[in-house]
């Protein structure tokens, strides 16, 4: 019995029989490279908007100069998304925000010693950052593989 999913192969290196292919698997990458993006470019926007919020969050784990790291991840998230997106160093950017992600993971998501509840929230939070932390290795694997958004 044949397979519809046989038929269309994502590899990259079967471009000249299979274009098609060729041409879903870039949307496909296009597609997942753009909402891996999006997730750090709406939370460095939001940060940006709240920044008080922000530095009272950074404060309240005890983190010095709240104000300058609020705004500096706030920089980071926005500008390493934008080159995520549009596929300019998309390796590089991706690699730095999975770097960030894991301290930040680390430090604002931390489960452990909290009531139930909240550390429940806060382990929900620490997969969420996995899930997209593989997404950002591949993207750190595979490149860009086209460029834009």
């Amino acid at each position: 019995m044949n397979n519809s999913l046989d038929a269309i192969s994502f590899e990259y290196t079967q471009a000249p029989r299979m274009g098609r292919a060729v041409s879903a698997a870039r949307w496909i990458h296009l597609a997942g490279r753009g909402l891996v993006a999006l997730v750090f470019l709406s939370a460095g926007i939001g940060k940006l908007m709240a920044l008080q919020g922000t530095a009272a969050y950074i404060r309240s784990k005890g983190l010095p100069a709240a104000p300058f790291l609020a705004v500096a991840a706030a920089v980071l998230e926005i500008t390493a998304g934008a080159f995520v997106a549009t596929g300019l160093r998309a390796r590089a950017a991706a690699m730095i925000l999975a770097a960030f992600l894991v301290v930040v993971t680390a430090i604002f998501h931390n489960p452990w010693g909290l009531p139930a509840a909240e550390a429940q929230a806060q382990a929900q939070q620490v997969f969420k950052n996995l899930a997209i932390l593989g997404g950002l290795l591949l993207v750190a694997m595979h490149g860009p593989a086209s460029r834009g958004l």
